[in-house]
């Protein structure tokens, strides 16, 4: 290459330039990954999800059988979750 007189003051070793090099290409990293996160985040829940009370007893039922505080099989008793079993049945059977 072919510099003028006064372009170039100081030109880095090879050492400083990867370093330098690594450097940008991991802060432009970190900066396409915060803008990909933050343009294609999912939706906040809609207020149906959150206030659903099926859902919610889903929720606790699941949090109770986890923490062994309720049996598997009082689970599968709820009306709730035959609901949901019946909806997965059908929904299985129309493929």
């Amino acid at each position: 290459m072919i510099y003028g007189d006064n372009t170039v003051t100081h030109v880095w070793n090879e050492k400083a330039y990867a370093r330098a090099s690594r450097g940008h290409d991991l802060a432009q990293s970190m900066l396409t990954r915060i803008l990909i996160r933050e343009t294609y985040a999912p939706p906040p829940p809609s207020d149906d999800d959150v206030l659903n009370p099926d859902l919610q007893m889903t929720l606790e039922l699941f949090i109770r059988m986890m923490d062994k505080r309720i049996a598997q099989s009082q689970v599968l008793d709820n009306p709730v979750i035959c609901e949901i079993a019946k909806g997965a049945e059908n929904t299985n059977n129309k493929n």
